[in-house]
């Protein structure tokens, strides 16, 4: 089905493009958060913010989850994607220098138990149905701003939540798509698991 009429390309380079995807989505979060706190009287959020990070690192694991992005059938190979893009996406925030000082020893076994954590708290978070939004990355947003950062809900904190999901999933939806449209489809080859063995 996602195969047809698809170059097959190395994971690694299909990788470049979600993991980049995700990282850019933090940065685009942070300056959203940045640009309207002020009238909601919150404080500002720094990119090298380590709820920040783990929380993307959970964003970018279930982004690259979904067969839509990574267009794999196969069970295994979807598995195997996940994983790589896990460890693509703490390697690149090292290089990229978004990385929290305090978690520059992180491993790629510890970023998979923080994301695995935050997942497990997002899926309870998204069952109460006062938590339920249309959009499911006004649910991921809403759980990272309300369980995350800040504990003590209001009505400022609210609307706050609400103009930032306003801004960003749409940003989100647009971007996602085009990664969906492209002629692509990712293997593990060769390099695929080379870089996985050498970097893990």
């Amino acid at each position: 089905m996602f195969g047809f009429g698809k170059k097959k390309v190395s994971a690694c380079k299909y990788g470049i493009n979600t993991v980049g995807l995700s990282i850019s989505m933090a940065t685009t979060f942070v300056d959203a958060w940045n640009s309207k706190r002020h009238k909601y009287e919150i404080e500002p959020l720094d990119r090298n913010n380590d709820k920040l990070f783990k929380f993307f690192a959970h964003y970018n694991l279930m982004m690259n989850s979904s067969k839509t992005i990574s267009k794999l059938e196969n069970p295994q190979d979807q598995e195997l994607f996940r994983g790589l893009t896990l460890l693509m996406y703490l390697n690149f925030s090292k290089d990229e220098g978004v990385i929290p000082s305090n978690l520059m020893d992180l491993n790629f076994n510890q970023l998979k138990d923080e994301a695995s954590k935050i997942m497990a708290g997002y899926l309870v978070y998204i069952q109460e149905e006062k938590n339920k939004r249309e959009h499911a990355m006004g649910e991921m947003i809403s759980y990272f701003v309300n369980e995350m950062l800040i504990t003590n809900p209001s009505a400022k904190l609210s609307e706050f939540v609400n103009e930032l999901i306003s801004i960003i999933a749409p940003i989100h939806d647009e971007s996602w798509a085009a990664v969906k449209n492209i002629k692509e489809i990712p293997v593990m080859d060769e390099e695929a698991i080379d870089y996985w063995m050498r970097s893990k």
